[in-house]
């Protein structure tokens, strides 16, 4: 009996070894499935890529190839979906029936904040001085708004004429660090004299959403009004729809022509100008007409009026001299866009040279300014 119960052991154990041969002779017969990176097996692959880059998740954007056995199966390939949203590694897994290839890819931000504002102040000899006066902005890339991060290094002493050198910088969370220079002149009392102001009755302007209308210290827009079109453009700043679609044509063309050129200002809120104006009111009370608008009299509240600059997106006194001023002195007027307060018009326009402020106007009046040379005001007089 147990020799019978031997042999019956003996014989399912034959069985199960050969049916196991059988199964594994049957499985190498099968295609393999193999993944490739340039001809080469691979399993996973491993890449950086900078924060906000556009990254192709398609196998053949990074040269993988599946196959099963000489059979190419890369586009019955399964992959996850991924939003390169945070500073981090993502696991990108391609599948295919049990196989898996695994992408790698770290998201890092190598990019600085960029600090935008004037690199140039003149105040009076006695008056106080703020940083608010120069209008910075710091915008980054991953974090955002960082405006109120910025530090200064270095003080004006205003009661001593001379100039002053600042340094504003400012880090992000990934340790880029963005530095700003800011020369501050302390010019002696009395030796700025702004023009003459006429002073003539104000006039509220009729049309506000008109492209070609006046606007200055005596055609104001109408209290609370507010273009209803603004879009974002470069640098999250904001421009009404018309004038962001020709500053966007107007910058492209210049990139083709090899200049650079950067929005620093645009849109301002009627009460971001009230308090602007205020500031420059309490560093200058004497030339502050001369430099800057009350609220309702700036173009910036129109969202047709930019501040420009070229690669460092400083404002430059000197900018008309600059490759990217001769461009816009040369182009500008095709899109649309003039300089509104020339040097040789400043008893007219009642403002102080400013090489950087260009108005939208549209081509036709752009291009009849231009041809004439005139202002605004002398277009209207």
């Amino acid at each position: 009996m147990k020799n019978k119960k031997l042999i019956i052991g003996i014989v399912i154990g034959i069985i199960a070894v050969l049916a196991a041969v059988i199964i594994s002779l049957l499985q190498s017969n099968e295609p393999q499935i193999a993944f490739y990176i340039k001809n080469g097996k691979a399993k996973e692959c491993r890449e950086t890529i900078s924060y906000g880059k556009t990254v192709s998740l398609k196998p053949t954007s990074f040269h993988l190839t599946a196959k099963e056995g000489n059979t190419d199966i890369t586009d019955k390939l399964i992959y996850t979906k991924v939003n390169f949203k945070q500073l981090r590694t993502y696991k990108i897994t391609y599948s295919y029936k049990e196989k898996r290839f695994y992408r790698y890819i770290t998201v890092e931000d190598k990019k600085a904040p960029v600090i935008t504002g004037k690199n140039t102040l003149e105040i009076e000899q006695g008056s106080s001085f703020d940083m608010k006066q120069l209008e910075l902005k710091a915008e980054d890339n991953y974090d955002g708004d960082m405006s109120d991060q910025i530090k200064q290094e270095g003080t004006v002493d205003s009661n001593t004429p001379g100039d002053y050198e600042l340094t504003y910088t400012v880090k992000d969370s990934s340790g880029n660090q963005a530095v700003f220079t800011v020369k501050v002149t302390v010019l002696k009392k009395g030796a700025v004299q702004a023009p003459s102001v006429s002073h003539v009755q104000v006039r509220v302007v009729a049309d506000p959403n008109d492209i070609t209308a006046l606007v200055n210290k005596q055609n104001i827009l109408p209290d609370g009004w507010a273009p209803s079109d603004l879009v974002t453009i470069q640098n999250g700043f904001l421009l009404r729809a018309v004038a962001a679609q020709a500053w966007n044509a107007m910058m492209n063309a210049a990139e083709q022509d090899g200049i650079t050129i950067n929005a620093v200002s645009a849109y301002r809120t009627q009460a971001y100008q009230a308090n602007l104006y205020n500031q420059y009111y309490a560093a200058d009370p004497v030339n502050t007409p001369f430099l800057s608008a009350l609220p309702r009299r700036s173009e910036h509240e129109m969202g047709l009026a930019l501040d420009i600059s070229n690669g460092d997106y400083q404002l430059h006194s000197d900018f008309e001299s600059t490759a990217s001023g001769k461009w816009l002195s040369a182009h500008a007027h095709e899109y649309g866009w003039i300089l509104r307060y020339p040097s040789n018009k400043t008893n007219i326009t009642q403002y102080a040279y400013e090489a950087w402020h260009y108005r939208y106007v549209g081509p036709s009046l752009a291009k009849q300014l231009k041809s004439s040379g005139q202002t605004l005001e002398e277009y209207y007089q």
